[in-house]
Order: structure tokens, then sequence, then C-alpha cells
């Protein structure tokens, strides 16, 4: 792991106010992005977004960014944001292959189905358990497992 958390080159945007940390990268966004995106982020946090600290500055930040899932790495993250929130630079929806849509999928099922709970199980054991049909792929590459 690296010692700094590095920005990210294509969703690091100066004028975000919401720093996000997957893996060892930040994603700084804009709050309208973050309301756009289908996941409501509220749901890592236990309360609304406040944006916001009560002295004015933005609650997250460099050096307390909003923290994703640890099963969520910054490629799955990013092909997250590919799909919803595409910006110059990022390859388009049809430009995407396999193994990008199952980095997309992993992100999505950890924000949208709850898969993100801790566990003794490995994710894929996790999906398994939730999603039978999806049990012999491995969200990290396009094989079987």
């Amino acid at each position: 792991m690296a010692a700094f958390p590095l920005p990210h080159p294509l969703y690091y945007n100066e004028e975000g106010n919401v720093v996000i940390k997957a893996g060892d990268t930040l994603f700084r966004l804009d709050d309208n992005a973050l309301s756009a995106l289908p996941y409501n982020f509220t749901k890592l946090l236990g309360e609304p977004i406040n944006l916001r600290t009560l002295n004015g500055g933005d609650r997250f930040n460099n050096a307390r960014p909003l923290r994703l899932p640890v099963c969520i790495e910054a490629r799955h993250f990013e092909r997250y944001l590919w799909v919803y929130y595409p910006v110059p630079g990022a390859p388009a929806v049809h430009q995407m292959r396999a193994n990008d849509w199952f980095r997309f999928l992993k992100c999505f099922l950890v924000l949208q189905a709850g898969i993100e709970r801790p566990s003794e199980l490995t994710f894929n054991e996790r999906v398994q358990r939730k999603l039978s049909r999806l049990s012999a792929i491995n969200f990290d590459s396009f094989s079987r497992v």
C-alpha cells in the first residue's frame, strides 16, 4: 500500500467538495455528482451528508475522506464512475471490456445490494450466498472460480 493516498488522474476535481477514498486513491467529486449517483452515500455515514462543517470547511477532504468499504478498490470505484459519472478522458460505456464490467459489478453489488457488511467470508462467498446464479464468477477478473 502507498504511504499516502494519491489523487485519481481523472476523478480528482480540485473544485469538488467531497473526497472519497477507495484503496489508496482519492476521488474528489462535487456534491451534485454524488447526488446523481444511484447509491445513497448516507448509508456509509449513518446520517445525511452535511458537506460543510460548522467552521465552513469541507467535511470530507484529503485528511478526512469518505471511506468506501475495504473490498472496493480504486479500480472498482473508477469503473462505477465510468458508467454513472463519465468525464472527458474516461472510456465510454461501449468501450468497456468484460473485466471493466466485472469491476463495475463488484462495486455496484457492494454499494447497492448491501454486500459490504463485515464477514468472515470472502467477497465471492458472500455473493454466492446472496446471488447463487452468479456463484461461478470471479468479480475481480473475468474468469470462472
